[in-house]
């Protein structure tokens, strides 16, 4: 029940208020949720599409961060789900080329790499071949953003920084690259360092609708994408964020429908409903 409180709430908390970059409360929080995390249940497609309906939502993207959760069983799992996009992960013990191009052929539709789980450099040799790979192969590629290694119950201190998005954003300037999160509690300054950025997008998951206005205001309603997290967070709760940003009508159409149409390359195959 105490896990279900906290959680239910944790995205109408507004990091501003509470805690920052590097603050006292960053260390004990990181730790809080890391035992909230271990917590929740594995989601099934089934569940997925469950909680869609419930949102109005008719498409969605389904990443896999290996070891957590495996290619196979992201690829599988949308095979079944002509609603559900997948997006893969290469193995960092290997080299990302042969990799990428077979769970592209088998059906991957964008990329996703996690740093702190997987231990990839944002701004490095490894990750640099992978953005030029998901430039080749013209689809999205994902960074988790934010907090440190303890958020995911690793001792390290190792995080991403800010501007190590920038440096890749330039260094490969035709990859479309994602930053998860806005930084979560991170996104004043992953705001600064990537807003000169174009194929710089941000994903607005555990965010309030005070930082979605401020994302807007920022980077334009173009560079902004709906994302829930799902099931740590709410589908439902991040839809009534946007409601609540004070977007207008074509702002709100970018974020729910135009912004993935565009990163996603949609043809007959994929539809999305108006949320």
């Amino acid at each position: 029940l105490l896990r279900r409180i906290v959680w239910n709430n944790f995205e109408k908390f507004r990091y501003r208020f509470a805690f920052s970059r590097e603050s006292p409360l960053e260390k004990p929080m990181e730790r809080a949720l890391s035992r909230i995390l271990r917590g929740f249940p594995p989601e099934t497609p089934k569940d997925l599409i469950r909680r869609m309906d419930e949102a109005g939502v008719s498409n969605s993207v389904v990443l896999a961060p290996p070891p957590v959760v495996s290619n196979e069983d992201v690829l599988a799992g949308c095979r079944e789900n002509p609603r559900l996009i997948p997006f893969i992960s290469p193995d960092p013990g290997y080299e990302p080329e042969d990799q990428i191009e077979a769970l592209m052929a088998a059906g991957g539709r964008g990329i996703k790499i996690h740093p702190l789980l997987q231990d990839i450099k944002v701004w490095g040799e490894y990750s640099q071949k992978v953005a030029k790979l998901a430039a080749k192969y013209n689809v999205p590629l994902v960074f988790h953003a934010g907090g440190s290694s303890r958020l995911f119950g690793k001792k390290c201190m190792r995080r991403t920084s800010p501007k190590e998005f920038l440096l890749l954003a330039r260094a490969v300037p035709n990859a479309k690259i994602v930053v998860g999160h806005v930084g979560l509690w991170e996104f004043p300054q992953i705001l600064d360092f990537i807003k000169e950025a174009k194929n710089l997008y941000v994903d607005i998951s555990f965010q309030s609708p005070w930082v979605i206005q401020k994302c807007v205001n920022t980077l334009g309603s173009s560079r902004i994408l709906l994302g829930s997290d799902s099931p740590l967070g709410k589908v439902k709760l991040v839809l009534e964020n946007i409601a609540l940003a004070g977007l207008n009508k074509n702002q709100t159409r970018d974020i729910l429908t135009l912004n993935p149409e565009r990163l996603l390359n949609y043809n007959s195959q994929f539809t999305i409903r108006n949320s």
